[in-house]
């Protein structure tokens, strides 16, 4: 089985947003910056297992810095999907661990570009055979796209983030056999997320 201790703080986060959204958030002023989102996308494709989202502070009209965490088990399901893409081949799954900042700068009212850095531990585990399993450790750099809508639906003070990080892993993963299934190489990666949160 996949080793699947999560960061020290999940719990936390998840109540002081539960606190956030429920008490006084309808008192959020037109100025305030701060702002805190669960992923939908990434956690939805990986039946809602552990936690990913997102924490900021928007420094102004053009620029932002957010703090992303992710710290999902991944399905073989979503591990063999057209989206993921990750293994070729079953019984393989797995452990997307991260914590990566971003800093935004908008060039239109909702669309911005960014340039991160982070760390990411990724981990396979073949769940028929106990020995085989990868594990990779390493510093991220790159760069990604979004689009950000406030107060969708009308409903005040929430927004919607679509976002398209693209980074270079500095330790890459070579291409594994676990077992029958192939890991396939992991140099530059992709995500595709959407979160949902509220400025307070």
């Amino acid at each position: 089985m996949v080793d699947t201790a999560s960061v020290k703080f999940p719990k936390a986060i998840k109540l002081f947003f539960i606190v956030v959204w429920f008490t006084g958030a309808s008192n959020v002023s037109a100025s305030s910056s701060n702002f805190v989102a669960f992923e939908l996308f990434e956690l939805s494709m990986n039946d809602f297992k552990n936690f990913a989202g997102e924490f900021g502070h928007k420094f102004s009209e053009k620029y932002q810095a957010r703090l992303t965490v992710m710290d999902i088990k991944l399905t073989e399901r979503h591990l063999r999907s057209a989206e993921a893409a990750a293994i070729d081949g079953p019984n393989v799954e797995g452990i997307f661990r991260g914590y990566e900042i971003n800093f935004d700068r908008y060039f239109t009212k909702s669309w911005y570009l960014s340039l991160n850095t982070g760390h990411y531990t990724d981990i396979y585990q073949h769940q028929n055979l106990e020995d085989q399993k990868l594990k990779n450790e390493t510093f991220t750099i790159g760069t990604g796209v979004g689009y950000l809508k406030q107060n969708p639906l009308g409903i005040q003070n929430t927004y919607v983030n679509f976002n398209l990080p693209l980074r270079y892993y500095f330790n890459s993963i070579d291409e594994t056999m676990l077992g029958d299934t192939r890991v396939r190489k992991h140099l530059i990666v992709n995500n595709l997320w959407l979160f949902l949160g509220m400025h307070f």
